[in-house]
């Protein structure tokens, strides 16, 4: 479950994982995009995966970058300038920057997508992994 939240009747934020069985809250706190924005993920832990959030929990690539926990979506509301700023520091798609999440084994690239992104849309999902495989990941297995 996901839901698209109207902040100070201007801005946008769309949180996710918001089910009884996806929320994991100060663990997982899964953001699908902000303003107009959304994101991309390309993640291996032996095989590649293709995403489309950012996880700002504790257990998250951005945890000591956000020096926040969230332990419900109104934290992660009334956080929200803090967030977009953060966000605002994100590569632009097809930029994107390598990661690893600290207390975790896999390690993650991640750039944003601009509203009408063209580029990325048209890509198809095969042409993002071949993407996603050619970049400059620490574990060879996620080459392949």
């Amino acid at each position: 479950i996901a839901a698209k939240l109207l902040i100070n009747n201007k801005d946008t934020l769309v949180l996710g994982h918001l089910s009884q069985d996806g929320f994991n809250y100060p663990n997982h706190v899964k953001v699908l995009g902000i303003n107009g924005k959304s994101f991309v993920n390309f993640t291996c832990n032996n095989s590649v995966l293709i995403g489309n959030s950012i996880d700002l929990g504790t257990k998250g690539v951005f945890a000591e970058k956000v020096g926040m926990e969230f332990y419900s979506p109104q934290d992660v509301v009334n956080n929200f300038k803090n967030i977009e700023q953060f966000i605002k520091e994100l590569p632009e798609f097809p930029s994107v920057n390598y990661y690893v999440a600290k207390h975790a084994a896999w390690e993650e690239f991640i750039g944003v997508i601009q509203e009408g992104n063209k580029e990325f849309v048209q890509m198809g999902i095969e042409h993002q992994l071949r993407f996603a495989k050619n970049l400059s990941w620490y574990n060879l297995g996620c080459a392949k």
